[in-house]
């Protein structure tokens, strides 16, 4: 089953890679999202994913610039295509 965690957990992986990973936690944390031992979401509440997903994207844009929305625009991208899910502006 596909869902808008797997979009936000791919953003954390990938994410991570780009800025690191104490400016991911520290921007999920600063959401009220927490992550597991192997850094993925504990949860999420899928009624919402959308605008979680563009409210994460837009807090990287803000705070690290373009170039963190273009790591991962891609791999978001292909996933939302493959299970019919509906992508916020900024990954369009």
């Amino acid at each position: 089953m596909s869902s808008y965690k797997k979009l936000i957990d791919t953003v954390i992986q990938r994410e991570s890679g780009i800025v690191g990973k104490s400016g991911v936690e520290k921007l999920l944390e600063d959401m009220g999202l927490e992550l597991n031992e192997s850094g993925k979401l504990t949860s999420l509440d899928e009624s919402n994913g959308k605008e979680i997903l563009d409210d994460l994207m837009k807090r990287f844009l803000d705070r690290y610039g373009m170039i963190s929305i273009i790591g991962c625009r891609i791999e978001v991208r292909k996933i939302a295509r493959r299970y019919s899910l509906e992508l916020p502006e900024i990954f369009k």
